[in-house]
């Protein structure tokens, strides 16, 4: 430690004098010290080697960065393109506050709960349509928590209420993402449908479990190449997209510079105009007679479903079904265009069980109705019962390899298009088989489901069939909005009339004025018009004006 003490009094300069007494040096001491003043040289002489490395690191660095800088500018990417290449994920405050968005294609992610309470449903409607209520008891049954949902979601989209109809506005410039709630933790899905009622593009499921929502999803897009175009209400107006694309196509007779500047001023005054937006009170501003603004179309209010004078009845005559596996038996189909799909997760698809000597099973046979929007029902019988039901389920066979039943179901819907019908096969208390399909998609006489087994795959030789036949029902069950709605389409209607009148009748003054008729003999529903007085011509002395 003494001789360290020179060496550190060296690091505290020139002007640092110790006020210890120094011992006389030894010759060893000597010799230690000025090795150790050579090591700190060495130290010092490699420390500033490296500060110069260093450096010239540095420079090398900077220059090759603004070499970079010099080359990239030449070919960076346009900001119009970019706009249109980027999707941007915006706050959802932005989305229910109607703000404008600052890219073509706005894009924002919405819990469940949050959805439905913007679609105005109250605390106990947003937990019966999560399935998060507790079992209820109605006329003496028991609902479980998917009837229970089902039927809320049923009463969702035969009356939805205006919130509905501004979230279709948001949804028709905005793309949302609903995902689920986060008390969700066995993995449940949350229900699609009343996220495709407010116009929500993208849905999260978890495909890990096959039930109800991961079955209404494929059975939405069978076919359809992966997307389907919402109904005409939901979307904006289409003299919009008429004019964006004349602009648009404009734009490819200027040059490269013009183009540029041009099509982001469009985007730009796409994305602010107040046109598209419409403003937060679009669906209630109200014109001076008290008729509700912020319609699509004319003589149609502004959201889907419109009210509807006549029902689509869609009627199952349920014959047979043939060939259902008895209980033990499992008979997976592998073949197909996704054959190859069962090759790597086999466990997702089943393996084949044979027969043993069990008996055959009894099954009965469930059929439920789930509706996008709109009102549908589902019974046995016509007219429709007061009660309405979305579900219902035929006694048991007592053979399941070729089970008869003769009875008739029948669907009856207000959109078609935007109703699932579901039939299930139960034995012994438990679900068997299932299939889903759209009720609009369907064609009438013979034809036959395939039913699919509990983790969804279909099941080999194993059919339902049944007759389907179509027909029109009066719809007996408007609700108070739709009557509404119906009332101020009239009144729409008249107004159009009376306009009509008086142009007819400022037509009439001035050919009456022009040929100096003094009398005209007027008949309701069709004007007869007789020149009375006054030179006349021949042709002008007998007119008809139909209203």
């Amino acid at each position: 430690m003494i001789l360290l003490r020179p060496i550190a009094s060296m690091k505290l300069g020139p002007t640092h004098t110790s006020t210890m007494t120094r011992p006389d040096p030894s010759p060893a001491t000597e010799e230690v010290t000025q090795e150790h003043t050579f090591v700190l040289r060495e130290i010092r002489g490699r420390a500033s080697v490296a500060d110069r490395e260093s450096t010239a690191v540095d420079d090398l660095a900077r220059a090759r960065n603004k070499l970079y800088r010099e080359k990239s500018s030449k070919n960076t990417t346009d900001d119009f393109y970019a706009s249109q290449l980027c999707v941007r994920s915006l706050p959802v405050a932005a989305f229910l506050k109607d703000a404008p968005p600052k890219w073509p294609l706005p894009i924002t992610s919405i819990n469940e709960d949050r959805l439905l309470r913007e679609l105005g449903l109250t605390h106990t409607q947003r937990n019966d349509i999560e399935g998060l209520s507790s079992v209820s008891v109605r006329g003496g049954r028991g609902l479980t928590e998917a009837q229970l949902s089902s039927r809320a979601i049923a009463r969702l989209a035969a009356d939805p209420p205006s919130q509905v109809g501004r979230m279709q506005q948001r949804t028709a410039r905005w793309l949302v993402r609903p995902f689920p709630l986060g008390l969700r933790f066995s993995g449940k899905n949350m229900s699609p449908l009343p996220c495709w009622l407010g116009g929500a593009q993208h849905v999260c499921l978890n495909f890990s479990d096959v039930d109800l929502a991961v079955l209404l999803h494929f059975a939405l897009f069978s076919g359809s190449g992966g997307f389907v175009l919402k109904p005409s209400e939901m979307k904006p107006a289409t003299r919009e997209y008429q004019t964006s694309f004349t602009e648009i196509s404009s734009m490819e007779t200027r040059s490269p510079a013009e183009h540029r500047s041009s099509a982001w001023d469009f985007v730009r005054k796409k994305a602010l105009s107040s046109d598209r937006l419409s403003g937060p009170s679009a669906l209630s501003q109200s014109s001076e007679d008290g008729t509700e603004a912020g319609t699509l179309e004319s003589g149609r209010m502004g959201y889907w479903p419109p009210p509807q004078d006549w029902l689509q009845r869609t009627t199952f005559d349920i014959l047979s079904i043939h060939n259902l596996p008895k209980r033990g038996e499992q008979r997976p189909k592998f073949n197909g265009k996704r054959v190859a799909c069962h090759q790597y997760h086999a466990e997702l698809s089943g393996k084949a069980v044979p027969p043993d000597n069990r008996d055959p099973s009894a099954p009965a046979l469930s059929f439920s109705v789930h509706p996008i929007g709109g009102f549908c029902a589902i019974s046995n019988k016509l007219p429709l019962p007061p009660n309405i039901e979305t579900d219902m389920m035929l006694p048991p066979s007592d053979n399941g390899l070729i089970a008869s039943f003769g009875d008739k179901i029948h669907c009856v819907c207000a959109e078609p298009q935007a109703v699932f019908f579901r039939v299930s096969v139960v034995d012994g208390g438990q679900e068997v088989a299932y299939e889903t399909a759209i009720l609009g998609r369907l064609r009438g006489g013979f034809r036959v489901f395939q039913l699919r087994g509990v983790l969804g795959t279909r099941i080999e030789l194993c059919f339902l069939l049944v007759r389907v036949s179509f027909g029109t029902l009066f719809n007996n069950w408007a609700t108070a909005r739709q009557q509404a709605e119906q009332y101020q389409q009239q009144k729409s209607r008249v107004r159009e009339q009376r306009k009509r009148i008086e142009q007819l009748e400022a037509v009439l003054n001035r050919i009456s004025c022009s040929h100096s008729c003094d009398e005209f003999t007027l008949t309701r529903g069709q004007r007869s018009l007789t020149a009375a007085q006054g030179a006349v011509p021949s042709e002008c002395r007998k007119m008809s004006v139909m209203i």
